[in-house]
Parts: C-alpha cells; structure tokens; sequence
C-alpha cells in the first residue's frame, strides 16, 4: 500500500511538468498578449474630425477630453451618445502561424449608449456637470491550434478562450473662467471595471485537460482629468490636459488538471488604465472653416507594473501547494522561472489627431456641417525582452514566440461625418471611423434647454 501511494505521489509530479513543459508559460497569455487599450474620444463631433477635440472642447463631451472647455457653455445642456463597433482581433491561430505569419481574424459586434452628459453653468464663469462615459468595451472568443513552437520540436497545446472587458465611469467636473481668455476644469471619476476571461487549454487527442484559467471579477477606483484652454480670439484657441487612469486589480483563478485533481489556485492581476498628456489647438481661417490638430502621449507602459505577474511561477506553486497538502513527501515541481516585469515591455507611443469641419449650409435656423479627419495609432503590443536562468531555450523562444512573432503595426485611421444644429437647443450629429482593429458607427444629440 505505501509502495502504491509513493508510486502514486512520483506519476502526479511527473504528469504535472510534462504537461507544464509542453504548454510552457501558456496561462492567461493567450487572453492579454494581443490586447491593446485605444482610448476613444466621446462625441460624433469630435469622432469625425479625426477624434482632435483637446484644443477646441466646446461642447459637453469635453467633460472627458478638456473639462476647462465646459465653461464656454452657456445653457444646461442634455448630451447623449450611441455607438456600434466592429471589432477585428488578428491572432496567429493556425497551426503552422508562428512561422507563416498566417493571421486569422476573429470579430465581434458592440451595441452600447456609451456616453450621457449634464451640464448646468452656474454662471457665466463656473459650469458643473455630470458625466456617465463607458472608456472601455471589448469582446472577444477565439481559438488557437496545436501551434509549432519556431527553432523547437514542441508545441503550444491547443487553447479556446474569450474576453470581456466592461469599463465605465460616473464623474463630476467642475471649469472655471479664470480670465477672458482662460479657463481650467477639472474630471474626477469613480471607474467601475468588469473582466470577465475563460482560458480552457484543449488537450492532445487522448488526453485529459491540463489546466485552465478564468476571471469574473470587478474592481472600482477613482481617476481624474485636468485641463486648461486658451482662448485669445474667437478664432484660435489651444488646450491641455492630463489624465491620470484608474489603477484596477481583479482576481484570475486557476484549475490544474479540472475533473481529475482539480487543483486550485487563485492570483491578483493589474490592469492600469495608462496615463496621459495631451496638448491641442483649433483655428478658423474662415468663420465657416475649421481645423483641429492635437497630440497624445500615451503611457502604455503602465500596463506593465512592478507587481506584473509572471503566471508560471504561480501554476508551480499552486501544484506544490495542493502536493504539500494531500501527498506529504511527493516531489514537487521546481520554482525556476524568473521573469518578472523587466522581461517585459511595452512602449509608450505619441498618438496625432488631425480634423476639420465645413459649414456648408448657414441659416437662420439651420446649420450644416460636414466633417473629416485623420489619426494614428503607434503600435503597444506587449513584448518579452528579457531570459530565463533556467538554461533552456525553449523557455524562451515560447515566450518570443508570444509576445514578438508579430511585427510592429502602426496604424492610420480615417473619419468622416455630418450634423445639423436646428435653432439653439437641438444638434444631431454622426461619425464613421475605420482602422484596422476597428469599424465604427457613432451618434450623439444633444439637447439645449433655455
């Protein structure tokens, strides 16, 4: 009986790291590795002309692009936003995808009021408002193939997996006309993030499954934004904010061998919305012609903090934990991988907006507009930059196989759009805007009272 449960001790150990050797570093990295954070600038307006409004913020959206911008509003006014999105997710899922560089595009269809806003100028040099804006909203399933790991005899296990990332914010703004030509204003926002993941790794013909991972969690924090315009004629004006994004954290969990040992184990995930600095400016060279242009730092980076968890580290504890309690004395899996987040990057990128807006038709009672644009999109894909000390090489070229398979895709993005004002308390406006992750619809109204 002791020689069986030795026996059965050593086989546990030695099926957990073969299966560990060949899914090498593969827990939540399928879900995270190809996501990107695009920030969107609420407003039809704004979204047509190339989504450039930090300079210009003369309507209620700017409650989340340039808050100081709210002071130039003299009624209450009501401001509500729809939006579809065509989302387009590339990934190398193909068997064969890491060395043909083969992508296969998964999508999804996004339905949602994104963005509602009040705004109530307290006089002519104070405006508050409040503000319901949905920053975040993605979709995704997918499945990978048996994937062939590039210079190595191994493969990646098959995986099928989906996300859902829901993000929205309820904030206050306060702007304040400090000059003529001057104002300030200021967002704080409580931010409500929902993640929910499922990574199911498929086994091997005549395999049980190895291990899976998923998140249902919520997490809620506080950001704000600052900002400033200047208005020195009614034909120029300039402004600058700075974001400070919501640092979340929300809970992954983890089953090793789910319906054979059922090994749990559970672990804290980051997700930072990064910071930002943005500096933009409007002109009209004619009182019917207008041009917006701004620039973005973006701080990527931050999606990579200090406490970046490297996920097989956490399956090799998990096991020896669950080892420790059931089978005194088996031989555990060795904690050897080191990577942390130095082994890994992501670069900060510097976003331009560049747009325009035509008042074709001029009326007492009606105007006209057609608008266009222009923007970029600087590729901040995550990365692995460092080595293991493990000595293998396999370790590393999965993680290169990850991470840098892809190449750098800097993107340009167009837009177009129209509104129509009808006296002083009504305005209805639409956008198209296309770039390669996405396809997208938006319509606002907003509605002036007297």
């Amino acid at each position: 009986m002791r020689n069986l449960l030795g026996k059965k001790k050593c086989l546990l150990t030695v099926v957990f790291l073969a299966a560990t050797s060949v899914a090498l570093a593969q827990s939540d990295e399928e879900t995270f590795q190809q996501f990107q954070f695009n920030f969107s600038t609420p407003g039809a307006r704004a979204s047509a002309m190339g989504r450039a409004f930090v300079g210009l913020a003369d309507d209620a959206s700017a409650a989340v692009t340039n808050p100081a911008g709210l002071v130039l509003l003299t009624k209450p006014q009501f401001y509500f936003e729809y939006k579809h999105t065509e989302l387009r997710s590339r990934r190398l899922a193909l068997d064969d995808s890491l060395s043909s560089l083969e992508t296969t595009t998964f999508y999804a269809n996004l339905d949602q009021f994104s963005f509602f806003n009040f705004t109530y100028p307290v006089s002519e040099k104070v405006s508050l408002a409040f503000t319901r804006h949905e920053f975040l909203n993605y979709e995704e399933e997918f499945i990978l193939g048996a994937r062939d790991i590039p210079e190595t005899t191994f493969l990646f296990l098959p995986v099928q997996g989906s996300r859902d990332f829901q993000g929205v914010s309820y904030a206050g703004s306060a702007a304040f006309s400090l000059h003529d030509t001057f104002s300030l204003g200021l967002t704080i926002s409580v931010d409500r993030l929902k993640a929910k993941t499922a990574r199911n790794l498929l086994p091997f013909a005549g395999e049980g499954a190895r291990f899976n991972t998923s998140i249902d969690d919520e997490d809620t924090k506080v950001g704000f934004t600052l900002g400033g315009l200047y208005r020195p004629s009614g034909s120029f004006s300039l402004g600058a904010t700075y974001s400070r994004g919501s640092k979340f954290n929300v809970q992954e969990d983890l089953v090793i061998f789910p319906g054979v040992f059922d090994i749990p184990g559970t672990m804290n995930i980051p997700f930072n919305v990064p910071d930002r600095v943005a500096v933009g400016f409007s002109g009209r060279p004619h009182n019917r012609l207008l041009f917006v242009f701004d620039v973005t730092y973006i701080k990527y980076s931050d999606l990579v903090p200090d406490d970046f968890v490297v996920n097989q580290n956490f399956l090799n504890e998990s096991f020896n934990r669950f080892v420790e309690e059931n089978f005194p004395g088996a031989p555990l899996a060795e904690i050897f991988f080191d990577w942390n987040a130095d082994d890994y990057a992501i670069d900060n990128a510097i976003e331009t907006h560049f747009g325009g807006e035509w008042n074709f038709v001029s009326r007492r009672r009606v105007q006209s507009f057609l608008r266009g644009g222009v923007f970029t999109n600087p590729d901040h894909s995550l990365r692995f930059v460092g080595e293991t000390n493990t000595g293998q090489p396999i370790d590393d070229l999965a993680q290169r196989a990850q991470f840098n398979t892809l190449p750098d895709d800097n993107q340009i993005g167009w837009t177009f759009g129209g509104g129509v004002t009808l006296g002083q308390h009504f305005q209805a406006d639409a956008a198209y805007l296309s770039i390669d992750p996405f396809d997208e619809l938006v319509l606002s109204v907003a509605i002036r009272l007297p």
